[in-house]
C-alpha cells in the first residue's frame, strides 16, 4: 500500500492510497522501486533451485549464466522464471529474449521444443581469444566453488568470498 501526495498550485495535496501489486507504467517515479519487488525474490529463487545458475537484473533486463543444460529445456531455470513471472501477471516479450554462448552445440542441445520457436535471438562468441578468457573464467569459478565446497568452517567464509567475489563476504 503506497499512499501518496502532490504539490498542486503550490498546495500539497494528499492523493490517498493506491494499490501496487506488481509493475508501473513506464516513467513513473515508482516503477523503479516497484516493479524489481517480484522479481527479485524469483530470481533468488531460482538460484536456490538450480545450483550452478547466477542471476542478474537491472528492471527488466534479466541475465542468466550457467549451463545450458541447467537454464534451458523444460523445466529449466528459464521455463521456471517464465511460470512465475506468469503467476505475478508479468508477461515477458519472449522475442527479446537473448541468449550469449560460447557452445552452440550445448545451446541448442539443451533448448525445449517450446524454447526453438521464439528463442531466436542466439549470439555464439566466436572470437578466439575471448572464447579462451572465458572459458579459463568458468574453470576459475568452478574450481573456487568446489574450494569453498571443501573447506574447512575456519576458512569457509574465505574461500566463499573468492568463489564468489563482489557479494560482500
Amino acid at each position: 500500500m503506497v499512499r501518496g501526495r502532490h504539490r498542486a498550485r503550490g498546495e500539497l495535496t494528499d492523493v490517498g492510497k493506491c494499490s501496487v501489486y506488481h509493475g508501473g507504467p513506464q516513467g513513473s517515479a515508482l516503477t523503479c522501486i516497484v516493479f524489481p519487488t517480484p522479481l527479485d525474490g524469483i530470481l533468488k529463487e531460482t538460484e536456490r533451485r538450480f545450483p550452478g545458475v547466477e542471476t542478474k537484473a537491472i528492471q527488466d533486463d534479466v541475465g542468466l549464466y550457467g549451463d545450458p543444460a541447467i537454464i534451458l529445456g523444460e523445466g529449466g531455470a528459464l521455463d521456471f522464471i517464465l511460470a512465475e513471472l506468469q503467476k505475478v501477471d508479468l508477461k515477458p516479450n519472449l522475442q527479446k529474449i537473448q541468449a550469449y554462448t560460447t557452445s552452440p552445440a550445448e545451446f541448442q542441445a539443451a533448448l525445449s521444443a517450446e524454447q526453438k520457436r521464439w528463442l531466436k535471438r542466439t549470439f555464439i562468441i566466436t572470437d578466439p581469444n575471448l572464447r579462451s578468457q572465458i572459458k579459463h573464467a568458468e574453470t576459475r569459478a568452478s574450481e573456487a566453488k568446489a574450494a569453498a565446497a571443501d573447506a574447512p568452517p575456519a576458512t569457509k567464509a574465505e574461500a566463499e568470498a573468492e568463489a564468489h567475489p563482489g557479494r560482500g563476504g
